[in-house]
């Protein structure tokens, strides 16, 4: 992969929000911060849909719940470990 190109997991993408936001006790996900617009599209004028566009804006950081499944979610005491 090109040294341009950088891919995280989501658990590296919450631990970095955490790190971040100052964050260093308790179990933390994130949820996306989304914009929906209605749209018009198709192949021709003549032949057009109506439909949805959604994009992510931004991401929330949010505390875990029990029911957060355990991939998503970031323990960010480990932010004080060494590495």
């Amino acid at each position: 992969m090109s040294d341009s190109v950088y891919v995280f997991t989501f658990k590296q993408l919450v631990r970095a929000l955490c790190r971040d936001a100052g964050v260093t006790s308790g179990e933390w996900t994130a949820i996306p911060q989304r914009n929906a617009d209605a749209i018009a599209a198709g192949p021709t004028t003549e032949r057009t849909y109506p439909g949805i566009f959604v994009s992510v804006i931004g991401y929330a950081l949010v505390q875990a719940t029990l029911d957060t499944p355990e991939h998503l979610v970031f323990d960010a005491s480990e932010l004080g470990k060494p590495q």
